[in-house]
Protein backbone atom coordinates (compact mmCIF):
# COMPACT_ATOMS: atom_id res chain seq x y z
CA UNK A 1 0.00 0.00 0.00
CA UNK A 2 1.19 3.48 -0.90
CA UNK A 3 0.91 6.20 1.69
CA UNK A 4 0.33 9.54 -0.36
CA UNK A 5 1.28 11.49 2.44
CA UNK A 6 4.49 10.68 2.97
CA UNK A 7 5.53 12.51 -0.09
CA UNK A 8 5.20 15.38 1.80
CA UNK A 9 8.01 14.56 4.55
CA UNK A 10 10.49 16.34 2.70
CA UNK A 11 11.86 19.61 3.93
CA UNK A 12 9.62 22.95 3.14
CA UNK A 13 6.68 20.91 1.37
CA UNK A 14 4.68 21.23 4.30
CA UNK A 15 5.96 24.83 4.90
CA UNK A 16 4.87 25.89 1.20
CA UNK A 17 1.31 24.44 1.39
CA UNK A 18 0.77 26.18 4.82
CA UNK A 19 2.43 29.39 3.59
CA UNK A 20 0.14 29.45 0.66
CA UNK A 21 -2.86 28.67 2.15
CA UNK A 22 -2.00 31.92 4.94
CA UNK A 23 -1.70 33.68 2.18
CA UNK A 24 -5.03 33.20 0.46
CA UNK A 25 -3.77 30.72 -1.77
CA UNK A 26 -1.39 31.94 -4.43
CA UNK A 27 1.71 34.00 -4.32
CA UNK A 28 4.64 34.74 -6.61
CA UNK A 29 7.71 32.64 -7.07
CA UNK A 30 9.69 34.82 -5.36
CA UNK A 31 7.61 35.55 -2.75
CA UNK A 32 7.49 32.26 -1.58
CA UNK A 33 11.35 31.84 -2.00
CA UNK A 34 11.45 34.63 0.58
CA UNK A 35 9.22 33.27 2.91
CA UNK A 36 9.17 29.69 2.90
CA UNK A 37 13.01 29.04 1.48
CA UNK A 38 15.38 30.18 -1.60
CA UNK A 39 17.45 27.18 -2.45
CA UNK A 40 18.61 25.84 -5.34
CA UNK A 41 15.61 22.48 -5.01
CA UNK A 42 13.14 24.63 -4.45
CA UNK A 43 11.95 24.26 -8.33
CA UNK A 44 11.78 20.62 -7.45
CA UNK A 45 9.83 20.65 -4.67
CA UNK A 46 7.26 22.68 -6.50
CA UNK A 47 7.07 20.00 -9.23
CA UNK A 48 6.47 17.24 -6.36
CA UNK A 49 3.31 19.13 -5.09
CA UNK A 50 2.42 19.60 -8.52
CA UNK A 51 2.43 16.11 -9.61
CA UNK A 52 0.12 15.49 -6.18
CA UNK A 53 -1.74 18.08 -7.42
CA UNK A 54 -1.61 20.39 -4.83
CA UNK A 55 -0.49 23.23 -6.68
CA UNK A 56 0.55 25.07 -9.66
CA UNK A 57 2.16 27.38 -11.43
CA UNK A 58 1.45 29.95 -13.91
CA UNK A 59 3.14 32.64 -15.56
CA UNK A 60 2.19 36.00 -15.96
CA UNK A 61 2.26 36.90 -19.67
CA UNK A 62 2.54 40.73 -18.91
CA UNK A 63 5.13 41.08 -16.35
CA UNK A 64 6.69 37.76 -16.58
CA UNK A 65 6.17 37.04 -12.84
CA UNK A 66 5.46 33.29 -12.23
CA UNK A 67 2.83 32.67 -9.05
CA UNK A 68 2.06 29.42 -7.28
CA UNK A 69 -1.18 28.59 -6.43
CA UNK A 70 -3.41 25.97 -4.52
CA UNK A 71 -5.70 23.71 -6.50
CA UNK A 72 -8.87 22.90 -4.34
CA UNK A 73 -6.87 19.54 -3.34
CA UNK A 74 -4.57 21.88 -2.16
CA UNK A 75 -6.00 23.86 -0.05
CA UNK A 76 -7.91 21.01 1.49
CA UNK A 77 -4.92 19.44 2.62
CA UNK A 78 -3.51 22.77 3.78
CA UNK A 79 -6.45 23.50 5.82
CA UNK A 80 -6.09 20.23 7.71
CA UNK A 81 -1.90 20.53 8.40
CA UNK A 82 -3.41 23.78 9.75
CA UNK A 83 -5.67 21.46 12.17
CA UNK A 84 -2.54 18.97 12.97
CA UNK A 85 -0.98 21.94 13.85
CA UNK A 86 -3.23 23.35 15.82
CA UNK A 87 -3.95 20.16 17.35
CA UNK A 88 -0.23 19.78 18.12
CA UNK A 89 -0.41 23.24 19.94
CA UNK A 90 -3.27 22.55 22.52
CA UNK A 91 -1.62 19.52 23.48
CA UNK A 92 1.62 21.07 23.93
CA UNK A 93 0.10 23.77 26.46
CA UNK A 94 -1.89 21.24 28.35
CA UNK A 95 1.23 19.08 28.94
CA UNK A 96 2.21 22.41 30.46
CA UNK A 97 0.25 22.83 32.44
Amino acid sequence: MEYYVLNLGEKHLIAILIYLENVGGRSSRTGLYDNVANNDRMPQKLNILEQLGLLFEEKDRVTRAIWVELTPNGHEVAKLLLEIEKCIKDGMEKSAH
